[in-house]
């Protein structure tokens, strides 16, 4: 395992992690910042260096992994300016392969979404991991249409299904025909690329 990427520090994007830090050793493991909201992130941090784990902040446009033509990029700093959400704080990031894209946001707002399409970043993807889990505070109809991805996935339990997704999100997808997959539905969901050709496994 080269590198882990955790968007931010809510319980819910970390757990999980340490233990993939004692198993599999990834080189470096990036962060939008050096605190979480728990000690169990502090134990985080401290597990991956006292096991020579580097961890990094990204920039703004860096490559966090680059092989072949495959390349993940960090689109923004840790933390937009003047941000006041511990979400607003994650990191976004796009992977982009041949003809297939992914856009992972964490669990941005809508105040996000909408500096990041003024900024003009690139957006456009094929595929759009829900930012916050399909909340409706999140997911607003410019940014589903500045994305347009053709599929959207919401990673979320099925204890709160008018929660996560929120109907309102389902509705907007619905209408601009993006495809939604819910985890809480189809559980685990796989994507694989090939000559730019990529497949859905559910």
């Amino acid at each position: 395992m080269d590198a882990i990427i955790v968007t931010h520090g809510d319980a819910d994007h970390y757990n999980g992690i340490p233990f993939l830090l004692q198993r599999f050793r990834p080189d470096i493991i990036w962060v939008n910042e050096g605190s979480g909201d728990s000690n169990e992130y502090t134990a985080m941090l401290a597990l991956a260096a006292r096991l020579h784990i580097k961890v990094q902040i990204p920039q703004p446009g860096e490559q966090l992994i680059h092989g072949g033509a495959a390349v993940l990029v960090n689109l923004t700093g840790p933390g937009a300016a003047s941000a006041a959400s511990f979400n607003d704080h994650s990191l976004i990031v796009r992977f982009e392969q041949d003809k297939f894209s992914c856009l992972f946001a964490g669990d941005i707002s809508q105040n996000i979404e909408a500096r990041l399409i003024a900024d003009q970043l690139p957006l456009q993807s094929t595929l759009l991991l829900s930012p916050h889990h399909g909340s409706a505070t999140s997911n607003s109809e410019s940014f589903l249409q500045t994305v347009i991805p053709d599929i959207i996935v919401v990673s979320a339990g099925r204890f709160r299904p008018n929660h996560f997704p929120a109907p309102l999100v389902r509705q907007r997808c619905r209408d601009l025909g993006i495809r939604m997959l819910i985890t809480a539905e189809q559980g685990a969901i796989t994507f694989s690329n090939k000559d730019g050709h990529f497949s859905l496994q559910e």
